[in-house]
């Protein structure tokens, strides 16, 4: 006799292309059913003052313009982004922006491509509009890591006066920090455009800022409003904020809005965007740029089965640990899916991450002569991790693998390697921590709440006679010389008493704790406490 299990099992195992179809016309449906306002733009149909123009007048320099550069990202059973990009080659040096590199996830199919497709226009001698199309084939799938790709391709038939236009699909496990969208780039910007859809089921907090981070007073301000969204139930809150769009912050000097947004579609555009210029090479281009960032406040709720995957993505470590199980599996997580948490239930969660603090309280058996006096030690010590693990130039705060094992394999990510050195020094009686760390070329950190995703690096912290010192085994130089993308950054000191924001640099009459902003504590919400997802 057939039961019911029976039937779940078959439909599982023997439909699974039925499944994947379900999944994509629900996508799909869900796009159409919000996109009620007219695109900017349209595949292949060109304006006549794009066709004439010769040189952008506010810019006459420029080599290349980007006329249209218009996104979407939609949350459902997958993630979709979608991109539509029009630019005009306007001199010779403005050729190379017809070389193009998308980067997407790609460690168990993360990210998938939904559609890719590219074209070049030029006009002819007699005034006639001649199309190239961008031929599949010309499409490589280039490795970056172990846990990321990029597309790259080609425009054919360029020269000064084309136009070309790419634009793709992308179904993505995103759930809780969603890709980042940046209104400029190297070339001036007419138009550039993005869509953020939101259903119901989840609750997004949306940002839209213009370069400029906030300050010590605005961060504060902002920390109350979270906690003041913390204190009071989420339909409460909804209400409050409906008269005035849903808008939770506002910075004093208008730099910086957030939003709450759960089954809004909210519109964000910027107009005549001059080419983006990095002056100051302390600082990462994209810290300049206007942006709008997308992080999950609150989901929670029973999901159907075809969210799962999503859900389960949803975790912190989820690129680190085999989740083969949790495929072929009916498992599904608490009713709290996901909830924004404090700094405190994050440290404490990374503490008891079996990639993270876990890896360090299982001590690696590896013993080497050290001597009394402490820097001499230490040193040894780097020294010895630098000479047998060789970096794979992959960043990482976790580490994938046993720390033993990295050490029989001789290789390992920039995690792996600075938890072995913090293994060691730990087990060599110093006082050390490890510290996560975003690297400078990644922009600035979230310092008001742990961010997703944000830190995709991490380094020891070693307290000598009081003084905190840094230590980068990546690095090629001295003990405490760090690599140039770690120096002048803020790092999080991971610590059961004593975590906190650090400032991080060579010398140790630097190394102060910065301001800690007070940060919200979840006491009066009617939401339960965080699932153990």
């Amino acid at each position: 006799m057939f039961t019911a299990n029976y039937y779940l099992n078959f439909i599982f195992t023997n439909m699974k292309t039925i499944f994947i179809s379900l999944v994509i016309l629900l996508i799909t449906t869900f796009s159409i059913s919000v996109n009620a306002q007219k695109d900017p733009i349209k595949w292949g149909k060109l304006l006549p003052e794009d066709i004439s123009l010769k040189i952008y007048s506010p810019d006459n320099k420029a080599s290349a313009l980007v006329l249209c550069d218009y996104g979407t990202v939609s949350v459902g059973p997958r993630t979709v982004y979608t991109r539509h990009v029009r630019i005009k080659i306007l001199k010779d040096d403005g050729i190379a922006a017809a070389n193009i590199e998308i980067p997407y996830k790609s460690l168990h199919y993360y990210e998938r491509f939904y559609t890719l497709k590219g074209q070049t226009f030029n006009i002819s001698e007699n005034g006639k509009i001649v199309k190239s199309k961008l031929k599949y084939s010309s499409i490589k799938d280039v490795v970056i890591d172990s846990r990321h790709n990029k597309k790259v391709f080609t425009f054919p038939d360029v020269k000064v006066g084309s136009i070309i236009e790419y634009t793709y699909t992308i179904s993505s496990l995103d759930l809780v920090r969603l890709d980042n969208w940046y209104f400029q780039n190297q070339y001036p910007t007419v138009w550039s455009e993005y869509r953020v859809y939101i259903p119901k089921r989840f609750n997004y907090l949306v940002t839209f800022q213009k370069g400029r981070a906030l300050d010590d007073v605005e961060q504060q301000q902002y920390a109350d409003r979270l906690q003041w969204l913390y204190n009071n139930t989420i339909n409460t809150v909804y209400s409050k904020l409906s008269p005035n769009d849903y808008l939770l912050y506002e910075s004093a000097k208008k730099t910086s809005k957030v939003y709450l947004a759960r089954g809004q579609n909210l519109r964000f555009v910027m107009d005549n965007m001059p080419a983006i210029s990095n002056i100051d090479k302390t600082q990462a281009v994209t810290d300049l740029m206007p942006k709008v960032r997308v992080h999950l406040y609150l989901a929670d709720g029973y999901y159907p089965f075809f969210f799962r995957h999503i859900i389960l993505a949803s975790r912190e470590e989820y690129e680190a640990w085999d989740n083969s199980d949790y495929y072929s599996s009916w498992y599904h997580p608490g009713f709290v899916i996901y909830w924004l948490p404090s700094w405190k239930e994050a440290t404490d969660k990374w503490l008891n991450d079996e990639h993270l603090g876990l890896r360090i309280e299982k001590k690696i058996k590896p013993e080497i002569k050290v001597s009394s006096d402490s820097l001499s030690a230490i040193d040894s010590i780097y020294k010895f991790v630098r000479k047998n693990i060789v970096w794979d130039g992959s960043y990482n705060m976790f580490a994938d693998r046993k720390l033993n094992v990295v050490l029989k394999k001789k290789t390992g990510s920039s995690g792996e390697i600075n938890l072995v050195l913090i293994d060691m020094l730990k087990k060599a009686g110093f006082e050390v921590s490890p510290v996560l760390v975003r690297t400078m070329n990644l922009g600035r950190v979230e310092n008001i709440y742990p961010e997703q995703g944000q830190f995709n690096h991490v380094i020891a912290q070693v307290v000598i006679n009081g003084k905190a010192s840094y230590i980068d085994a990546t690095g090629n130089g001295n003990i405490f010389e760090l690599p140039a993308n770690v120096q002048f950054t803020q790092g999080w000191v991971l610590k059961e008493n004593g975590y906190g924001w650090v400032y991080i640099s060579n010398s140790p009459e630097r190394n102060m704790p910065l301001q800690i902003i007070k940060e919200p504590a979840k006491m009066k919400s009617d939401v339960p406490t965080i699932s153990n997802i």
